[in-house]
């Protein structure tokens, strides 16, 4: 195999999965593919650099469908499309938590790029409902999509909880 980018990021995906985010470096990561610990320097600056563009690639292929969502005749749009992002989220969390790990340490922590998702957020929130609201929408529901809250997701009150906030929000 061809040393690449995507190769790194697959090889680091892998062992995040396998053996946890914390345990990772790169010279694991060089020792699973066979080249020296040098060559992978080639295409990253520091393993912060690989695990950052490993996030951000992780993020790309697991939100990009809550951008390109559209609604099917339904009559509160935003409400399905919330629950559609805090469930997304959720699932995520509940399905790979070392990925969603790594998600939250490189990409909640960093003001450039959350703000940017943020953003995203609230545009399409506006977009759904016409209103210029967003900011004001996508936190109420914080709750529900912000890692920081990841542990109160279990709860079995969850769907009660967030139809609540949607009833208040919609009066």
């Amino acid at each position: 195999m061809k040393l690449s980018k995507e190769l790194i990021l697959d090889v680091t995906e892998s062992l995040i999965i396998k053996q946890g985010f914390e345990t990772t470096t790169l010279s694991s990561v060089s020792k699973m593919l066979n080249v020296s610990h040098a060559a992978i320097y080639k295409y990253y600056s520091n393993k912060e650099d690989v695990f950052e563009n490993l996030a951000l690639r992780w993020i790309s292929r697991m939100f990009d469908h809550l951008f390109t969502w559209q609604p099917n005749n339904s009559e509160s749009p935003l409400h399905d499309w919330l629950w559609l992002l805090a469930t997304t989220k959720k699932d995520l969390y509940l399905e790979n938590p070392y990925m969603f790990n790594l998600y939250n340490e490189y990409i909640e922590k960093n003001s450039h790029l959350i703000k940017s998702h943020l953003e995203s957020l609230y545009t399409k929130s506006e977009s759904l409902d016409g209103k210029k609201n967003g900011y004001a929408v996508v936190n109420a529901f914080a709750i529900f999509h912000n890692p920081n809250f990841c542990d109160t997701w279990s709860r079995l009150s969850y769907q009660e909880d967030f139809e609540k906030i949607w009833e208040l929000i919609s009066r």
